[in-house]
């Protein structure tokens, strides 16, 4: 009974260190299985692919599409022929889910499923940008917040056959494909999935994720529970030698157990998680994790102290001697009382609900940093001072949203956009119209008007867009450069225009308005053209997917940013064109 006790302590121990790092080790890059569509824009955003990358996003198995920002869009890696789809999922109040039946570079299709505060869900299609097509509603996909449903859509020719929690709701139109690409989407707030099942006439014939940590890892889980068995069993034959010539084993089994504690915490490693301060989701834990780690690298230090103590106790009593599978138990009890602080540890770190804001160290190490002096330099050589000859210039100001983060091309920013406006255009002397895009990641009026100073100017543009606030946060400040840089364009004679930079609606930083409020009041001071584009922001998931974050446009969004900006820059340019007209009439 003690070699058992002992064998299971040791077994429990090996079992109980694989699956911990299995868990540390997961994320939907080693799955492999799902595709970021965010993480893969041509015009990335910088740290979208840390959400694949960590284990996040995956905590207490289940994936979760409100961290790092929220508004995830993961697809299946390959289109399939798709027979049934299911999936388990929970939202929080004013959550909303889209589940692609199928999303390509042409379109999408699916359903969004939406709690009561965020409207009625129903069956849609998409263009290749994002933007709705068709929206069927259906009462029957507005679910309850905060409790876990089970979906399952059933693929019949052009016929969606919807289930949800078992309850049949109407059948949706849906396009007869042979192959489809399914996925899921959320926006701001946390929707958490599991439990996804594909079936269809495919080599596997169903696929499911439950977004373990150990899934497919049996193999090394088997494999370490040999190797405890055997090392358990070949520690009480040496055991046992020691016993049949009467010698203590506590030299051996104390520092067996050291070892082994050694390895436990290299193999652990410590969770070097600071969480900011987040929305209410955000539960007590996550803003105490350090100190309850802290608390754990105590707890490790004080059982390791006290189970040395017992190995020797054990190791020297006299009457033991002769008992190596005493010996044994005592380890393997022991070996597995250590990994109980580490289970807790991860316990811990599964049952956070983490707030959808960036991690500001440890496992969120930046995928990509853009850079800004590089991109400065591209304008620079790309853009030399001198005009072409009959070439009109137009100066774009703005932080990341003008650089067009998000969007899936350069052309598709909301900048390329509208230079594609312009040179479909026939002006008269065949001018041809030169877009600058001086957007910067993560730059403010503090950085953007003094470079357009001393710099910018250089370039000769007769028109400049300034579109900023996201980056901005002291309010005098903002206010200043935006003084000066009307000043700098009416010395220049340079034709300003100022665009208030659009943000989620409630989830925008909180800085945002203020910001709004001083550019109007700059414009209305200097007499100067201001667009006004804020109320795209009320087409999310409406007239289609708007966001990647709370500020980086989808194709989509840029496409209504384009949209609400161009009139007053066409109106500029005609003005332009009119006063050149004027002065090199005879």
């Amino acid at each position: 009974m003690l070699l058992l006790v002992g064998l299971t302590g040791l077994l429990a121990a090996a079992l109980g260190v694989a699956e911990i790092r299995y868990s540390r080790i997961n994320n939907l890059d080693t799955d492999g299985r799902w595709v970021s569509v965010k993480a893969s824009m041509g015009r990335v955003l910088e740290k979208s692919c840390r959400f694949t990358r960590t284990s996040v996003s995956v905590a207490r198995n289940r994936l979760d599409l409100g961290a790092y920002f929220g508004y995830q869009q993961l697809e299946f890696h390959r289109a399939l022929p798709v027979d049934e789809l299911a999936l388990s999922f929970q939202a929080t109040p004013g959550g909303q889910l889209a589940v692609f039946t199928h999303h390509d570079a042409d379109g999408a299709e699916g359903i969004i499923l939406r709690t009561p505060s965020a409207g009625v869900g129903g069956g849609f299609e998409a263009d290749g940008e994002g933007g709705f097509t068709r929206f069927d509603a259906l009462s029957g996909l507005v679910v309850s917040p905060d409790a876990w449903h089970r979906l399952e859509l059933e693929f019949l020719g052009d016929e969606l056959r919807v289930v949800l929690d078992g309850d049949s709701l109407e059948p949706l139109a849906l396009t007869a494909r042979s192959e489809r690409v399914v996925g899921v989407r959320n926006a701001h707030h946390t929707v958490y999935v599991d439990d996804v099942q594909i079936r269809g006439p495919f080599a596997e014939g169903t696929i499911y994720d439950g977004f373990h940590g150990s899934q497919g890892q049996w193999g090394a889980s088997l494999l370490a529970a040999g190797l405890a068995l055997a090392g358990g069993l070949l520690l009480h034959m040496t055991l046992g030698a020691f016993a049949v010539r009467r010698r203590r084993a506590a030299w051996l089994t104390a520092p067996l157990y050291l070892g082994a504690f050694a390895v436990l915490l290299a193999w652990m490693g410590a969770l070097p998680l600071a969480v900011k301060s987040g929305p209410p989701i955000t539960n007590q834990l996550t803003q105490h994790i350090p100190s309850i780690m802290a608390g754990f690298g105590v707890g490790y230090a004080l059982l390791a102290a006290g189970c040395v103590l017992l190995l020797v106790f054990v190791g020297q009593r006299e009457r033991w001697l002769d008992r190596p599978e005493i010996q044994l138990a005592a380890l393997g009890l022991v070996l597995a009382l250590s990994v109980m602080p580490a289970v807790l540890e991860q316990l811990v770190f599964l049952s956070a609900t983490y707030p959808p804001e960036e991690f500001e160290a440890g496992r969120g190490e930046n995928c990509v940093k853009l850079d800004t002096q590089g991109h400065l330099a591209i304008i620079a050589q790309h853009h030399p001072p001198q005009l072409p000859a009959n070439t009109q210039r137009i100066v774009f100001l703005g932080g990341s949203t003008t650089w067009g983060a998000g969007a899936s091309s350069e052309a598709a920013t909301w900048v390329g956009r509208i230079e594609a406006a312009l040179a479909q255009r026939q002006p008269p002397g065949g001018v041809r119209y030169e877009s600058v895009n001086a957007g910067v990641s993560g730059r403010g009026s503090n950085m953007l008007v003094p470079w357009f100073r001393n710099d910018g100017v250089r370039l000769e543009p007769f028109l400049v867009v300034a579109s900023m606030g996201v980056n901005d946060t002291d309010a005098a400040s903002y206010g200043l450069q935006l003084r000066q840089l009307a000043l700098l364009c009416a010395e220049r004679r340079i034709s300003l225009i100022f665009s208030l930079e659009p943000g989620a609606r409630g989830w925008a930083p909180v800085e945002l308005d203020r910001m709004h409020q001083i550019m109007r009041g700059v414009a209305d001071e200097h007499g100067l053209p201001l667009v006004d584009a804020t109320a795209m922001v009320d087409q999310e998931w409406v007239g289609g997917f708007l966001w990647w974050d709370t500020v980086h446009m989808t194709d989509y969004g840029n496409h209504l940013y384009a949209d609400a900006l161009w009139p007053t820059i066409l109106e500029a340019v005609q003005a332009h064109e009119r006063a050149v007209a004027e002065a090199t009439a005879p």
